[in-house]
């Protein structure tokens, strides 16, 4: 029988996405779940093809990006407490 390899090199932004990304259709609203990787495809023919349109539902915590062909998580800067010092009085 034949082995299946791992699949090793793939991109690290997979390994910090939820396993389902949620895709809204613009032309009538509804919003569908989909398996990240799948959703991920979607995008990509459609942006390929030029046709189609959904696009990610929570834009404030993802992006795709065209040039990858991925979805990426927007990462927020958290402030730390020891960026700010207070000199006491």
């Amino acid at each position: 029988m034949a082995r299946r390899k791992k699949r090793e090199g793939s991109s690290t932004s997979l390994s910090i996405l939820p396993s389902k990304i949620e895709l809204i259709d613009a032309s009538n609203g509804n919003v569908k779940e989909f398996n990240t990787d799948h959703a991920q495809r979607i995008l990509a023919l459609q942006t390929k093809m030029g046709m189609g349109t959904y696009t990610l539902f929570n834009a404030e915590l993802y992006t795709y990006d065209e040039g990858s062909r991925t979805i990426k998580q927007n990462i927020k800067p958290e402030p730390s407490e020891g960026d700010s010092f207070i000199e006491p009085s």
